[in-house]
């Protein structure tokens, strides 16, 4: 097993990519809007079962928020459960991360699957990591 510097940037690159997912998830999760925006870059490209859309500002990027949350909350969305992340590691400033898991209603009772796959960036080698791509690589609903 190689343990060269390489791999131990790539090792700290895709920690600190997986951290940023977690705090990103958690603040989806309370439907914070300002501390999940932050997650964000604009413009933000989306890509899903409902076709291509772009949030060109942040107030744009918080307002498809609230909007997907509200979606949300009509179909007593409870909170989601992630069984797999990947990354891949394009470049110290460019990598894919690959989220798998399932949404749930507030009883408990599974409303659906996701696979979603992000493309996150960040402007210089150890800043943080900003979504720039949300795709919906299976969507939920999709036969």
């Amino acid at each position: 097993m190689d343990t060269g510097p390489a791999t131990a940037r790539r090792n700290e690159i895709e920690q600190s990519v997986l951290a940023t997912y977690d705090d990103y998830l958690a603040a989806f999760q309370r439907f914070d809007a300002a501390a999940t925006a932050a997650h964000f870059v604009a413009p933000l490209c989306r890509l899903s079962s409902s076709g291509p859309g772009t949030s060109a500002t942040r107030t744009d990027i918080r307002q498809w928020l609230v909007t997907t949350w509200e979606a949300m909350a009509a179909r007593r969305y409870g909170g989601a459960t992630t069984t797999s992340r990947t990354v891949t590691v394009l470049d110290a400033r460019t990598v894919l991360l690959r989220a798998r898991g399932a949404r749930h209603d507030l009883s408990g009772a599974p409303l659906e699957d996701f696979d979603v796959l992000y493309v996150l960036v960040r402007t210089d080698d150890h800043g943080p990591w900003r979504i720039a791509v949300v795709t919906s690589v299976d969507p939920a609903g999709v036969t």
